[in-house]
């Protein structure tokens, strides 16, 4: 791929990005509010990471701008799950975790329409996507891996979703307090 096409296929990932954000806004502004603080506290976590483990700045932007999209299945979700006060009984909890499913569907349906399967990049939008809900003790879902088979941006991008998860107040739980 020459430079000049490789940019214009990234420009477009960009553009399909912010349209998936603004959706996800449409759909539900504290989803969107969401998206934008876990990818910024990916974006640190990953920064935090990257001389350790020989991430490269790129790499890391990349994280940063893909975070956003790692529930944009959950527009696949009824309202009266994505949005329900209280815990998910384990029938709501299984359509909600076919959210990852949805998203990675969307993500190769944009990939696909704009001809960008190969572009080196979409590996990390995709498996930001993939692997957001997988966890090191195989404790995680979709997937069914664990450990160091999890890529790092899954790794990182759950990270960052579950500092947000704890110090955010959602339907269904109270933020936690540091004292």
């Amino acid at each position: 791929m020459t430079l000049s096409t490789e940019m214009t296929a990234l420009r477009t990932v960009v553009a399909s990005v912010e349209m998936a954000k603004e959706l996800t806004n449409l759909r539900d502004l504290e989803t969107g509010a969401h998206i934008e603080r876990m990818a910024r506290y990916s974006r640190v976590i990953a920064k935090g990471m990257a001389s350790k483990i020989g991430l490269i700045d790129e790499f890391v932007e990349h994280v940063y701008l893909f975070a956003p999209l790692h529930d944009i299945g959950k527009i696949g979700i009824p309202d009266k799950i994505l949005l329900k006060e209280g815990r998910l009984d384990p029938d709501e909890k299984k359509i909600m975790q076919t959210h990852v499913k949805k998203g990675i569907e969307i993500i190769e349906k944009i990939l696909g329409d704009f001809n960008l399967q190969q572009l080196a990049k979409s590996k990390v939008m995709r498996n930001v996507v993939a692997f957001h809900h997988e966890l090191m003790d195989d404790s995680g879902y979709r997937k069914g891996i664990k450990g160091e088979a999890i890529p790092i941006e899954g790794r990182v991008v759950t990270m960052g979703d579950v500092l947000d998860a704890l110090v955010s107040s959602w339907p269904y739980k109270s933020r936690l307090v540091f004292r």
